[in-house]
Order: C-alpha cells, then structure tokens, then sequence
C-alpha cells in the first residue's frame, strides 16, 4: 500500500511567477509562410519543505509544484494556402527540481502535463492543411531546463529551454500535433526562498518492495485507414486489459514487467479490412498478414511515486498484432500517463494514459481501472 502523508502548506510557501518568450515550429515547416510564435503565461506553485510537505518531497529534493496557465500565439504561424490555427490556451500542472546550486543561482529541470483548447480545427474545404489538430480539446506536455539567478531573497530572474508538444491523443483524426521548442524568460516571486535539501534530510515512507497489478479499461481510437479511404472517421471503441509486476526499489521509483491486450471490434476490423481494400486493392490485403481482434503486448514500464498519484512510462512490443497493411504501425509501442491510488480503498487505483507508436503516433486515450495485488 502507497503511504502518503500531506500537510496544508503554510502562505509562506507559495510562489508566483510570469514568463514569456518565443517558440519554433519544429515539424511540417515547409508547408508554412512562418514557425515562429510567441508565448506567455503565469504560474503559481508551493516550494516544498521538510516542515509543511509530504515525506515524498525530501525524495525528489523538495521540489516546485503547481498550476501553469499558459498562451501559445499559433496564429502567427501562417500556412502558404490560406490555411490557419488559432491561439491556444493551456492548463497543466508543473513540478521543477533542482539540478545544481551555486550561491547566486541554480539550474532546475521541470516538467508539465495538462490541457490545451483549441478553435482551429481541420476542414477539408476551409482549412485543409491543418493536419495538425482536428479537435478543440488538446493534450499537452512539455519539459526542459531553467537557469536562476537570485537577484534578492525573494525574486529570481530566469532563462529557460523548453520542448512541447501538442496532440489530440486520436480524440479526432488527422492528428499530426504539433513539436516545439521555446525559448522563455520569467521572474518570479518567492514569499521565502526555496528550501534547499540537506544531506541529513530523509522520508520515513514503506512501501512494498514487490507487488503486482491488474486494470482493464479502454478508450476511444480514430482509425487512419478510414480517413484516408472514406474522408472522414469514426470514435471506434477498444478494450484494454493487462498486468505487470513490479519491483520498487526506492520509495518513489519502481519498474516493472507486464503483458497488455486490446480487444477490437468485429465492426472495426471488418472497417479497417474494408478500407485497406479500397487503398491498395484485393490482391495487396490478401497478401497481408489478415485481421485479428486481438493485439498482445509485452511492455517495461517506469514509475515515479509521490504520495497517492504516481506518473509513468511503457516501452513495449507486440507478440501478436495482426491489422492489415496501413493500421498495423509497427511492432513497438509505448504509453505515458498518470495514476491516483484511491487512499481509503485499498489496491485500488484510477489511470490514465496515451497509447501512441513510434514515439510520435498517438493510438488513443486509454482509462483504466486496476487493483494492486
């Protein structure tokens, strides 16, 4: 069982900060009169410290966690057709670590994950080579480096490196996203100045050293081959299911092993089968390795704990997948997400996470439910 012990964090704590810089476009340029856009945005965070946070902050080096409300000028970047996008606003959440100190400053690395909305989307007729984004509802991570400098106890000056990425995670088809690096500028305000670790600080947490869980869930894919055959697409229900032991060899650090499954639909394959042959004839699908239902897995996966929410990473390939010529996208596959283990039911845990191939196709959106043995 996760054991997790939070505080109220004391006003002291909370830090405010605004930012803003440039970003370039690093995918599909060529089709594009500009790559270029500025950016801005505001975040609010607490500093952890032993007094006030949970034992999991000592582990992580009392790290910055908080909500960033981001604005991303994507209407400056101009497609040669007429086609366009339009300013995207963002909510996620943030946590920075440090790196290294020295006296007058430190080099921090952070990540974000959370939402972005969107009002360009795709049309074949008004707005055809938005490939990048055909729903308003967006996923959104980032991550990178900050170098501070400490201009007085309370306010630091920064200078950051950061790439993003912006998908529909297949919510809607086509989904090329986007892949941008920004280069920021920020101040920030520290009601007190960020703890900074001792060595004798430590974080008196148990946790089981192995375990294992099961989940089944789903979520909703867009399928390539129909758009690419019929013009449009259609939410297409898959089911997944799997278990994977672990081994947690620090507090907040696990890996495991794990098999995961997907159950299609009859009217999905038979869909997929049907496009197929309009792509690339009768005599190229029977050719193919045919149809199944089913796709089988095995995947490594990373996590890392802080109280009751742990984020992690897959790496996996398929022992069994057979869908044909277009949809089949390669043998790997790979998954990121989140998950909250309920604290008053136990081994009971809620996830979600992106299933995406080649580290750059998104699959789709899956929601689970699992039980750790």
């Amino acid at each position: 069982m996760t054991l997790s012990v939070v505080a109220q964090e004391k006003p002291d704590d909370i830090c405010f900060q605004i930012y803003g810089g440039a970003a370039v476009n690093l995918v599909e340029s060529d089709i594009m009169e500009s790559s270029i856009y500025p950016n801005n945005g505001l975040r609010l965070g607490v500093n952890t410290r032993p007094e006030t946070s949970s034992p999991y902050a000592a582990l992580y080096g009392y790290p910055t966690i908080g909500i960033d409300v981001g604005w991303h000028g994507l209407e400056f970047l101009r497609y040669h057709d007429g086609s366009h996008l339009e300013n995207i606003a963002t909510v996620s959440g943030f946590i920075e670590r440090p790196l290294l100190r020295w006296k007058k400053g430190c080099l921090v690395y952070g990540v974000n994950l959370g939402a972005g909305f969107n009002s360009a989307v795709y049309d074949a007729e008004r707005n055809p080579l938005n490939l990048h984004f055909s729903s308003p509802l967006l996923i959104y991570v980032g991550g990178g480096v900050v170098g501070k400098w400490f201009v007085t106890d309370h306010l630091e000056l920064g200078a950051a490196l950061r790439l993003s990425h912006f998908s529909t995670g297949r919510l809607a088809y086509p989904n090329n996203g986007l892949n941008l690096a920004n280069v920021e500028v920020s101040l920030r305000y520290n009601r007190v100045r960020p703890y900074v670790k001792q060595p004798a600080d430590s974080a008196n947490i148990a946790a089981r050293p192995l375990s294992a869980e099961i989940y089944v869930g789903g979520g909703l894919h867009r399928c390539a081959a129909e758009w690419r055959a019929f013009g449009s697409t259609s939410p297409w229900p898959n089911y997944t299911q799997g278990i994977t032991a672990y081994w947690r060899y620090q507090p907040h650090l696990s890996s495991g092993l794990g098999v995961d499954a997907v159950y299609m639909t009859p009217n999905f394959i038979n869909m997929v089968e049907a496009a197929e042959r309009v792509m690339y004839g009768d005599a190229a699908v029977d050719d193919s390795d045919g149809y199944d239902r089913n796709s089988v897995g095995v995947a490594l996966t990373q996590q890392f704990h802080y109280g009751n929410f742990a984020l992690f990473g897959s790496f996996g390939v398929y022992a069994h997948r057979h869908l044909g010529l277009h949809e089949q996208e390669g043998r790997f596959y790979q998954k990121a997400g989140v998950k909250f283990y309920v604290p008053r039911l136990k081994g009971l845990f809620l996830s979600a996470d992106c299933l995406a191939h080649s580290f750059s196709h998104a699959a789709m959106i899956e929601f689970n439910i699992g039980y750790k043995i």
